[in-house]
């Protein structure tokens, strides 16, 4: 997710190992962030449940519990259901996301 959160986050980690840009327009963000998931992405445990919103942390609140992919009160495909599922059956689990999955 790109917000002011992850930016700082960002800038603050690229300044401590000298990395340039230290700022990364949107477009630049999700293309790293999607060069780092590529990395993985032949890995059998890895997989990904993406929420839109600027929450950043769900496990230690109630909003575990109610958060989906569209954002942390939805209703839909449960934050919840989808971690239970990923421990019981991981080869049964995917990457999940809001929107339309792009090739």
């Amino acid at each position: 997710k790109y917000d002011a959160t992850q930016t700082a986050f960002y800038a603050a980690i690229a300044t401590t190992f000298l990395k340039l840009p230290i700022y990364l327009s949107s477009a630049e963000f999700y293309s790293k962030s999607n060069d780092i998931f590529l990395m993985y992405h032949d890995s059998p445990n890895e997989v990904h449940f993406l929420i839109d919103s600027s929450q950043h942390c769900y496990t230690p609140y109630s909003l575990f519990y109610t958060a989906d992919t569209a954002g942390p009160r939805r209703f839909s495909s449960m934050m919840a259901d989808w971690t239970a599922a990923t421990i019981g059956t991981p080869s049964s689990t995917s990457t999940q996301c809001d929107g339309e999955l792009e090739p």
